[in-house]
């Protein structure tokens, strides 16, 4: 069996920067232990791989994600990054339209909205759904330590949020404090697994509507110590603001969310929030959604042998 492997940039500013994203188009009659290899001979942050796409009788997009060390249930970026490969491929026409799928990953469903404007790449919306917020049972201290001890933002709540991912958020006063963060990788993947979230994300409020928020995404536990762009986390983000800040809104929110510029890897994330009523901790509060656009920066041919081909569980 051979298949083609490409790398996307998803979430790019400008055309630029971006987190890169594997896929893999005709992954059918792949089984686990053979997705688990190619993700980590990509060696991207996340791969995603097309089980199922189909338009008709019922638009579907079936999809399993991959970091270099294990499968997880969702991923922001690396979907987006499927769906332009598919429109690059031909397999979606949504021309100056709308193709709406169902996204079949992490035992539930969502909705996935193409839109292609004419000569421009495909903007790809990704419907998350609704939100999980908790209270971070961990000092604050704790986590600073973790990042190098860079003071936090007293007047700005440590929490935890989940939209498809778990993450765990600390915030700071400065954007200018990010730059400012020395990881402990090793430590922060402890501390994320004892609370049993995936990523700990540090963030400062931007200081105008073109950045709402700066964000670091720390993701040691579940694959690249750190991400460019997270989709998850950033609708994740917002869940906590919403949460915390007690924000209420008759209609949609938008909110651009940067990432990756101390990484030296741009990238922009634009978050919607549509409401109904404040989030509280433990309920949805509305839904979100993340859109971005994608492109192609590699692309390579893999030849399997026949003994993993066969799908397992």
């Amino acid at each position: 069996m051979k298949t083609t492997k490409t790398i996307y940039a998803a979430f790019q500013e400008n055309g630029k920067g971006g987190n890169p994203a594997g896929v893999v188009l005709d992954a059918e009659g792949l089984s686990p232990r053979a997705m688990q290899g190619l993700a980590r001979d990509l060696d991207a942050p996340t791969t995603a791989f097309v089980v199922e796409a189909r338009l008709l009788p019922d638009p579907c997009l079936g999809l399993r994600f991959y970091t270099p060390q294990r499968e997880v249930a969702m991923c922001g970026h690396a979907t987006v990054a499927a769906a332009a490969a598919l429109v690059d491929a031909g397999r979606i026409e949504p021309g100056a339209g709308r193709v709406v799928l169902r996204l079949r990953a992490g035992g539930s469903d969502r909705v996935l909205s193409i839109v292609r404007g004419a000569g421009s790449r495909p903007a790809v919306e990704l419907a998350l759904g609704g939100a999980r917020t908790w209270n971070a049972h961990v000092g604050r201290e704790e986590v600073e330590a973790v990042l190098g001890g860079v003071r936090s933002d007293p007047r700005l709540e440590v929490g935890c949020a989940a939209t498809g991912l778990r993450h765990l958020f600390l915030p700071f006063a400065r954007v200018s404090d990010l730059a400012r963060l020395r990881p402990d990788f090793p430590a922060v993947k402890r501390l994320c697994e004892r609370l049993d979230v995936d990523t700990l994300g540090a963030f400062a409020l931007g200081r105008d509507g073109d950045e709402a928020v700066r964000l670091r995404d720390f993701s040691a536990p579940i694959g690249k110590d750190e991400e460019a762009a997270s989709g998850t986390t950033s609708s994740a983000l917002l869940a906590h603001l919403v949460r915390t800040s007690g924000v209420t809104a008759a209609e949609s929110v938008d909110f651009p969310v940067r990432q990756g510029v101390e990484m030296g890897s741009p990238s922009r994330i634009h978050v919607r929030w549509t409401p109904n009523g404040s989030v509280e901790v433990g309920g949805a509060g509305g839904s979100f959604s993340v859109r971005g656009t994608a492109a192609e920066v590699a692309r390579t041919a893999h030849s399997f042998p026949s003994a993993l081909e066969t799908r397992s569980a």
